[in-house]
C-alpha cells in the first residue's frame, strides 16, 4: 500500500518524525502504512506520542516505545466514533468510543494536530452497517380522516 497522505504534527520536529517512524517500524505490518504523527499529553498510562496507521490509533512513550511497543492501541474496526474534547491549556482531547461502548483517552493535542487527526481517523472506520430499506406498500395509504383527496388537475394549463 502507497503511503498517499502523511501528516507530521506541529509539535514534531523533521529529524523527531523520522526517529519516530523508525521506532515504530518494527510494530507494524509490512503493508500497514504510517498516515500520521503528531505529540501528545496522557499520564495514565504515559502516552509522549500517537501514530495512526492505515489500520490503527497507536498511542506510545518515545523513550520506551523501541522496547515496548505502543503503550495504548486500537483497531479502527473496533472503533465506532473518534472525538476532540476540549481540554487544558487550549488543547484538544481525543476521545475514542469502542463498538462495546469503552470510552479510551489519547490524551491531548495541539488544536491543529485534533484537526488533522479527527477527520483522518474517521476517514478509515469501518463504513456503517446498511440499514435495510422498509418493505414497499402494497396500497396507497387511505386518506387521513376529514381530509378530501385533491382532484387531479383536467384543465390543461400548467400549475402555478
Amino acid at each position: 500500500m502507497a503511503i498517499e497522505y502523511f501528516y507530521s504534527g506541529t509539535r514534531l520536529r523533521p529529524v523527531q518524525t523520522r526517529q519516530l517512524a523508525r521506532v515504530l517500524q518494527p510494530f507494524l505490518a509490512p503493508d500497514e502504512p504510517l498516515l500520521a504523527l503528531v505529540a501528545t499529553v496522557k499520564t495514565l498510562p504515559r502516552l509522549t506520542h500517537l501514530a495512526v496507521t492505515g489500520r490503527r490509533l497507536l498511542g506510545f512513550r518515545a523513550d520506551t516505545a523501541r522496547r515496548s511497543g505502543p503503550g495504548l492501541q486500537i483497531v479502527f474496526s473496533e472503533v465506532l466514533s473518534v472525538a476532540s474534547l476540549p481540554s487544558f491549556q487550549q488543547r484538544w482531547s481525543l476521545s475514542v468510543t469502542t463498538r462495546s461502548g469503552e470510552e479510551l483517552d489519547f490524551g491531548s493535542l495541539h488544536p491543529l494536530d485534533s484537526s488533522h487527526l479527527v477527520p483522518l481517523i474517521q476517514s478509515l472506520l469501518s463504513p456503517p452497517r446498511a440499514v435495510s430499506a422498509p418493505p414497499p406498500l402494497l396500497a396507497p395509504p387511505a386518506p387521513s380522516a376529514g381530509l378530501r383527496p385533491i382532484p387531479p388537475d383536467r384543465s390543461g394549463e400548467p400549475p402555478a
